[in-house]
Order: structure tokens, then sequence, then C-alpha cells
């Protein structure tokens, strides 16, 4: 759901290991907004921006994980915030808790130059395969990633990272890892066999 329970003003984070529940909970949430690949349009902004000032006290947070925190949210509120979220394409499923968090990757993916191939759609395809899925939602610890072809990422930070590289046996249009020893017109995403000569390719063998 991407809620928590705020803590009550005036304790500061030290006293959060002593004090019992009842001490420590206030009625308010904080709401954790997914930004999965670092990147908002001016819509989802303007969406955040209104939510911002209706229901958080003109209030938000950038995390270092790319996510948007807001505070002071009541929970009578949340239905018409996710409406609202859900209208502009942005979610709060799973953005907390031990499950698949938010995928980090570049905020200039797709426009830089120096990119070596935009992750945007291996990270929608991540989102769409495993955030939601029962069978992730309560891993042992929350569980982080990465993956972006510009060198903006922090990826020791995270579980596993996907960082892409120029490769001397890569040419334009492989999909194995061989790339030297294929034949350029039959090694295509479109291919139905990559028709690598090497014995040594893991996706095809032998020729």
């Amino acid at each position: 759901m991407g809620l928590y329970t705020q803590r009550k003003p005036g304790i500061d984070g030290g006293r959060t290991a002593i004090l019992e529940p009842h001490e420590l909970d206030d009625e308010y949430f904080m709401l954790r907004i997914r930004v999965d690949g670092g990147q908002l349009d001016l819509d989802q902004l303007r969406t955040i921006a209104d939510i911002s000032r209706r229901f958080a006290r003109d209030s938000a947070d950038i995390t270092d994980r790319q996510n948007i925190q807001l505070h002071w949210i009541r929970i009578e509120d949340m239905p018409a915030i996710w409406r609202q979220l859900e209208a502009v394409g942005l979610q709060t499923t799973e953005a907390c808790g031990d499950c698949p968090r938010v995928v980090l990757g570049s905020p200039v993916a797709g426009i830089s130059a120096d990119e070596k191939l935009d992750a945007t759609p291996a990270i929608d395809a991540i989102v769409e395969r495993y955030v939601g899925d029962p069978a992730f939602s309560n891993l042992p610890r929350k569980f982080k990633s990465s993956i972006s072809w510009l060198a903006d990422m922090p990826y020791e930070v995270n579980d596993i990272s996907f960082l892409g590289v120029d490769h001397p046996s890569s040419v334009p249009g492989s999909t194995c890892g061989w790339a030297a020893a294929c034949r350029p017109t039959r090694c295509s995403p479109s291919a139905s066999a990559c028709g690598c000569r090497s014995a040594r390719c893991p996706r095809c063998g032998p020729a």
C-alpha cells in the first residue's frame, strides 16, 4: 500500500527503539509513491503537487531511491489520493515493506547521448511482472534493484544491479554473448534462432 504510520511530532529517531508502538504512532501516515525509473511527466508532477497541497500540508520529499514521500496523510483521504495517482499512471503498490521496491533507473534514459541503451522498457516489464504479485509480496527482506546504461546509479547499494557497457564482442542487433562469431543477418531480436557458429554460445549452442 505504500503507507507507514507517521511518528508523533517531537519524537526523534533515536527513541524509536525504546518506546512502545502506542507511544510512537501518530494519527497521520506517510505515503510513498513509486517512481520506477526515476522519471515523471508534467501531468504526474502536477498531480503530486495537487495531492501535496490538498492532503500533505504542501510538503513532499524526494527520497534517495527516486520515490516521492508525502507526510500528514489521513487514512480517510487515501481513496481520493489513490484515484488521482491511478489516473496519471502512478501507484504506491509495494513502495514499502519486504517486497520488490522501486526499480532505479536513469532519469535521463532515452534522451542522453551517452547511454548505451534505454533501460525504460526493461524497468516497465519488471514492474508489470513482479510488483503486486503475491508470490513476492512477503520476502525475507526488501529487495532493491537498478537498471541503467549510464553511470549515474548507485549500483553497489542494491541487491541486484544491471549496468550497460560496451563489450568488444558485441555488435548492433546481437542477441547472444558471442557476437563475433555470429552471422548478423540471423542474429537479430526478431530471429527465432541466433545462428551463432560458436559452440560456446549460451543461447544457441553449436550451429
